[in-house]
């Protein structure tokens, strides 16, 4: 079985993903991040296309979540 890479994202990406995951919509993501609607968008989409590209799942806010809790457990 591989090992899979920790998927690097930013500070805000994290930040926003981890708001999302623990069940604020966007626009409260948005919100707390000081940042508009479609920038913490992006932040998601961003973070979504580097989980899949290191091989992980990330479509719903479920696999979002396994992906950016399991990386924190490393």
């Amino acid at each position: 079985m591989a090992i899979r890479q920790q998927t690097r994202l930013s500070p805000s990406e994290a930040r926003a993903v981890r708001l999302f995951v623990d069940g604020a919509s966007i626009q409260e993501v948005a919100d707390d991040l000081g940042v508009a609607y479609e920038t913490a968008r992006t932040f998601l989409r961003r973070s979504r296309e580097k989980y899949r590209r290191n091989g992980r799942s990330a479509s719903t806010r479920t696999e979002l979540r396994e992906s950016f809790y399991a990386d924190r457990a490393r």
